[in-house]
């Protein structure tokens, strides 16, 4: 089941074409830019050039001058240094960096990981106590420590030196020691939004400013590390993390550190064309697991590795574990699922769920799979001695620290920010603590924020888009958080074949045409969606953009992040304004009745008649109004004599015949074909009905514009069906019919006059002949029509001869071009025009009035 996104089209209202101009780039891409703040040129070009050379002095940095100092002493003194990390990505190669740079100086250190599972996150003092006894002298952590008052202090006494370097949130108080914190820096640095191994290469950098034996240029080796631990950590990629993962990216791509090609050779990517994307949904997580099921320090061994073999054969290792984590992933989720269908849902704004069986170390990653599947608040319980710990993921509206913070009275332990939380509390609470939050819950989020939201940079024209433009996107990488892959959307696609892919049939190929281009669209795990491609005439579609290579052919597909039905609108809980943004002082009398659902309209008039109503009633030919007079006239005989149709010329004595009766107030049904009849000064007494549906916006719109009007008080009523649209195609290609069905007249024109052997053919021989040849749209109507355009590219003549009307075919007739055809071209003009009709006729009805009063 698919479960409806809410877009979010952001809407840029500044100028981008001069930023656009001075850059030499497209709109397209200028106004992505200017969406994301950069809207200065300066600013902008900085942020695609993304030169290392503009990384701020790191000395600048708050406590790196004196942790730089402090190390310095160390080194003169040849103290023992133990680098203190974390078993995450950032933290491993947070670790991984510093051992190596400090071992490169000939220094005597080594590194700590704690285990997840036995220690916990952060620094344990019972570890730091047994590295005094083991002779260490200086502790630095990296990606930890902010929080540790209490361990630092405490191992302090013991003649420990400490160094913090941390990216996270601090609390109450700080350690006593040299501290290395963006956190605490003034805010708008650039270095603000640094990961933990961003802050341990500030530290690096801030060395080889006051080391004479370093050369600043040496330590770019070391971005590769940063480059992974950054991506890994969902740290926001502007500013000076843009800066540092860019040049990693380069680094990567070099090959020349042995454990991360070797994840690269694992993970079946090409390392010489790795992506942000690959690097953190391919590599990051091998890396993550050896944190997550076993030792940490397995991956900080990889990554300092220099021997090719030895980092395969751990690579390998660790893509086992990474399998491994895979299926008590699947397990968890498997299970996870089972509980939550089995949930009140109309009673359940948080999952909470839990088993003894489940591993504490994966449940955050199925935690968020689930807020992904659900879109609910999630938190995900392992059981083990009567004790329950916990990972959380949330929605976007929902702060899940506040929320616990609502039910602390309930928790042993709780920490966290507003997206993620780790929690614990006894297992005889949870049925408490379920209630309690949901509660919460219910209190503080509306309806609408249950509904996953969709940010997309802009609607777009697709014939605006080329290679080119391709390329200029391709330097706003690398994406992330923060800097996402630019998400678009297009409006009112028409599918013209719909294929499912894959072995399973879970992936789909979408298919269109855009002026006379073929278009190809992948929706990976979307075959969910073929009911609703099915189900719509047009489409809207959100996409990323990509380039496919295919037989030495380059072209563009779009990646499909969600398709709906060009009817609905992007957001169904945002209140439409009838008079919002509109030059028209409309009544607020002026009512419309939206019954386009109507499956009997003759009915649905006769009981507005019957209710004496009075009205006027618009259809889209004379015959149809001639059909519709005739029924009601004869299913209502009471009103025979107030009905009248009301034709589009009037004749003076038909005009002054029904100006007396309207004067008279005898009337009580207009049926017209001519939507001008609004001009009639006695409207304001009748309802106006659009029976059929117009051919054209401007119609609808014409219409729309008078009735509400400040000074009537009137009921517009859509009675217009998707039925009508049939009829309306039928008329519209009798009027202009397409060039291969006027090709077939044509060729049917020369076939009569082959068999009769006379040059002249009679308007009854051709009605005859094309009834045999069944050719599409051939009526009486529609060969007059025919015949007209054919005479006017001189293709034939037409003649009467005794009384019969008849045409000839001139002999050896030039090639010609159909626009040189006043009525072919008027004729194409109005498909298109309802073509664009089609788009807003059966919208949903918030979009409808949107529509017409903008």
């Amino acid at each position: 089941m698919i479960k409806r996104k809410i877009w979010n089209i952001k809407n840029n209202k500044q100028n981008i074409n001069d930023l656009a101009r001075k850059l030499n780039i497209s709109p397209i891409v200028a106004n992505i830019l200017a969406e994301r703040g950069y809207t200065d040129y300066h600013k902008a070009k900085n942020f695609l050039e993304a030169d290392i050379s503009k990384l701020s002095d790191p000395l600048y940095m708050l406590g790196v001058k004196e942790a730089c100092e402090q190390i310095r002493e160390s080194i003169l003194n040849k103290d023992k240094i133990m680098i203190y990390g974390d078993y995450d990505v950032d933290g491993i190669t947070s670790t991984a960096l510093l051992v190596e740079f400090l071992t490169s100086l000939q220094v005597s250190v080594d590194y700590y990981i704690p285990n997840r599972l036995e220690e916990g996150y952060g620094l344990n003092y019972e570890a730091l106590a047994k590295m005094k006894e083991n002779g260490v002298d200086l502790i630095i952590t990296v990606d930890c420590g902010i929080t540790a008052v209490e361990e630092v202090s405490k191992a302090m006494e013991l003649g420990l030196k400490f160094i913090i370097t941390d990216h996270h949130q601090i609390g109450n108080s700080i350690p006593p020691c040299t501290i290395v914190n963006p956190v605490l820096d003034d805010e708008g640095v650039p270095w603000s939004n640094l990961s933990g191994v961003g802050v341990a290469f500030k530290l690096i950098h801030g060395l080889s400013r006051i080391l004479p034996e370093l050369k600043e240029q040496e330590i770019s080796k070391y971005l590769d590390l940063v480059a992974l631990g950054t991506i890994a950590d969902i740290v926001a990629l502007k500013d000076e993390n843009r800066i540092l993962v860019r040049e990693g990216m380069e680094q990567i791509k070099l090959g020349l550190r042995p454990g991360i090609k070797a994840l690269c050779e694992v993970a079946k990517i090409d390392f010489q064309k790795v992506s942000s994307g690959q690097v953190g949904f391919g590599i990051a997580p091998r890396l993550n697991a050896c944190g997550r099921l076993d030792d940490a320090s397995l991956g900080v061994k990889l990554l300092l590795s220099s021997d090719e073999k030895e980092a395969l054969l751990i690579a390998e290792d660790l893509n086992i574990k990474n399998q491994e984590r895979q299926d008590i992933e699947a397990q968890i989720m498997k299970e996870a699922i089972e509980m939550a269908e089995s949930l009140d849902k109309e009673k359940t704004a948080v999952l909470v769920l839990g088993s003894e069986n489940w591993h504490s170390g994966v449940i955050g990653i199925v935690a968020s799979r689930l807020v992904e599947k659900y879109y609910l608040p999630t938190i995900l319980l392992s059981f083990k001695d009567g004790i329950a710990k916990g990972s959380g993921r949330s929605i976007s509206n929902f702060h899940l620290h506040q929320a616990l913070m609502q039910c602390q009275e309930l928790l042993t332990q709780f920490g966290g920010h507003s997206q993620a939380a780790g929690l614990s509390l006894k297992v005889e609470n949870i049925p408490k603590f379920i209630f309690k939050i949901n509660e919460y819950a219910f209190s503080n989020l509306a309806p609408e924020d249950f509904k996953q939201k969709l940010k997309i940079d802009s609607a777009i024209n697709l014939s605006e888009v080329n290679l080119d433009v391709y390329k200029q996107l391709q330097q706003l990488e690398p994406y992330g958080h923060s800097n996402p892959r630019p998400v678009f959307a297009i409006r009112g696609i028409k599918p013209v074949k719909i294929t499912k892919l894959g072995s399973d049939g879970r992936h789909i190929k979408v298919q269109f045409n855009l002026n006379n281009e073929p278009w190809e669209s992948l929706g990976f795990n979307m075959s969910d969606y073929e009911d609703i491609i099915n189900d719509s005439y047009l489409l809207d579609l959100a996409f990323t953009l990509d380039r496919n290579e295919w037989r030495g052919k380059t072209s563009l597909q779009l990646l499909l992040k969600d398709i709906k039905s060009f009817e609905e609108l992007d957001n169904p809980y945002k209140k439409l304004a009838l008079l919002e943004d509109s030059n028209t002082s409309y009544s607020p009398n002026f009512k419309i009745i939206d019954s386009r659902n109507c499956s009997d309209k003759i009915n649905y008039v006769k009981n507005l008649i019957l209710a004496q109503e009075k009205l006027i009633i618009k259809t889209n030919t004379q015959q149809n109004a001639f059909n519709l007079v005739a029924k009601l006239k004869n299913e209502l005989p009471d009103f025979k004599d107030k009905i009248e149709y009301y034709p589009e010329v009037l004749k003076s004595d038909i005009s002054e015949h029904i100006e007396d009766n309207l004067e008279k107030d005898n009337l009580n049904v207009l049926i017209t074909t001519n939507h001008l009849v609004h001009n009639l000064n006695y409207l304001v007494k009748y309802a106006f009905i659009i029976y059929d549906l117009p051919f054209s916006k401007a119609e609808l719109q014409q219409i729309y514009s008078f009735l509400a009007k400040d000074e009537l008080s009137v009921q517009m009523h859509l009675l217009y069906t998707k039925n009508d649209s049939k009829e309306n195609d039928l008329f519209l290609r009798e009027k202009a019919p397409d060039r291969k069905t006027l090709g077939k007249f044509y060729l049917l024109l020369k076939k009569i006059a082959q068999n009769s052997n006379n040059s002249l053919i009679t308007y009854q021989d051709i009605i005859k002949w094309g009834k045999i040849y069944e050719i599409e749209s051939l009526s009486e109507k529609s060969m007059i029509i025919w015949l007209d355009i054919l005479e006017e590219l001189e293709l034939i003549r037409n003649k009467v001869e005794v009384n019969d009307k008849c045409i000839e075919l001139k002999e050896n007739p030039p090639k010609v071009n159909l626009e040189n055809s006043l009525s072919f071209r008027q004729g194409v003009k109005e498909r298109l025009e309802f073509d664009e009709m089609l788009k807003i006729a059966f919208l949903n009805y918030d979009k409808v009035i949107e529509y017409l009063s903008s």
